[in-house]
């Protein structure tokens, strides 16, 4: 048995939305363990294992690489079961794009003893079942919505944020890469559009945020807000996305319920009546 240890999984999410499994505490404390990671290169964590009712340091460790959406690896310090002697190791995750989703690949080597290839080969199996289970129920923000215009006019009302969301945006919101802030009180976001297929999908990047009442106050960073468009007889259908926005992350349920009104209510009465309800702070 070679003392490396290699595992690939297949999911239906992107690479951004996998992504955000590997990188957001919250989402890591469902299938992986416990930890205080952030996706910063030289930043240091500990993985928190439980035995029986004891709360446990099981590795400590350091990031040593991140490329968003693409790779990510860090340093992996255990007790071996050889000796009891700590060892040095290296867990590397690579996300490659596939036209129906996501492979990924973990890569978990520097092991000297056949004992620790063995133990944690077995863990990393049973891990993988937690988040092949996990990704299979945890779904992005995702509504819904059904107006009375043509795809043309509903993308150009979808462009117009200030008429149902918040009234005092900054910036351009039309054209691929234009870039906008959204203040929202001491809340505020920054986009930028990364995609636009006109009068069918428009993509919006979180590029900064600032959410005051969350423990990771920039947790939308990275996610994204799609918008996709199709004639549906003489109506049209709105598909909306808030990539990374998943059930487990802090701000889902008060972000659902904001975007809830936004989306289906705000949105959905400007395009058919001519006034939304945009909020002003």
């Amino acid at each position: 048995m070679q003392k490396e240890i290699n595992h690939n999984w297949h999911f239906s999410q992107t690479p951004e939305e996998v992504w955000q499994y590997l990188t957001q505490p919250e989402l890591l404390e469902q299938w992986l363990a416990k930890m205080n990671f952030q996706p910063i290169v030289g930043h240091k964590f500990s993985i928190i294992g439980r035995c029986n009712e004891d709360e446990n340091v099981s590795a400590w460790c350091e990031v040593l690489e991140v490329q968003p959406y693409t790779r990510l690896s860090y340093s992996w310090q255990t007790d071996s079961l050889y000796d009891n002697m700590p060892f040095n190791s290296k867990v590397t995750w690579t996300l490659i794009p596939q036209k129906d989703g996501t492979e990924l690949r973990l890569v978990h080597n520097g092991f000297t003893a056949m004992e620790d290839v063995i133990a944690h080969d077995t863990g990393w199996t049973k891990i993988g079942d937690s988040i092949t289970g996990l990704l299979k129920t945890n779904q992005n923000l995702h509504k819904v919505i059904t107006v009375n215009a043509s795809p043309e006019e509903a993308m150009k009302k979808i462009s117009r944020i200030d008429l149902w969301w918040v009234k005092d945006i900054e910036g351009k919101t039309e054209n691929l890469n234009d870039e906008f802030h959204v203040p929202m009180g001491t809340t505020s976001v920054d986009f930028q559009i990364t995609e636009l297929v006109p009068n069918k999908k428009v993509v919006w990047k979180v590029t900064n945020s600032y959410i005051p009442w969350l423990k990771d106050k920039s947790e939308w960073n990275a996610t994204e807000v799609v918008f996709e468009i199709s004639e549906k007889g003489p109506a049209t259908q709105i598909d909306f996305t808030h990539v990374g926005l998943v059930p487990g992350i802090e701000c889902y349920e008060a972000c659902e319920k904001g975007w809830n009104g936004h989306i289906t209510v705000s949105l959905v009465k400007l395009i058919n009546e001519g006034e939304g309800n945009p909020r002003q702070f």
